[in-house]
């Protein structure tokens, strides 16, 4: 509790002398919470990490969206240079699968 405030002011406040008494306690001896130096980088590898996570998952989407599209395509009669284009999207056991 500060000098301007007394135990009525606090009660109308609504907080508790406790409470109040402690906060200026801390700032006065400079004890209490103090900030982790390693925790702004720690959130921050772990902010990274949640969004490669999430660009991996998207671009492996994507490459599952293509990857159906050339299987879609392969089911068709197509000429020489149509399997050489899907070579390079699908893999050797999903071309291997609807070339047979």
């Amino acid at each position: 509790m500060t000098e301007a405030q007394t135990p009525s002011s606090v009660a109308a406040a609504g907080t508790q002398p406790g409470i109040l008494l402690g906060a200026a306690v801390s700032k006065r001896t400079g004890k209490g919470k103090q900030a982790d130096p390693d925790a702004a980088k720690k959130q921050e590898a772990q902010r990274n990490r949640k969004t490669t996570i999430k660009e991996s998952a998207k671009r492996r989407e994507q490459y599952t969206q293509l990857s159906l599209l050339w299987h879609e395509k392969l089911l068709r009669p197509v000429k020489e240079n149509v399997l050489e284009q899907a070579a390079r999207y699908l893999t050797p056991s999903e071309y291997d699968d609807v070339v047979e």
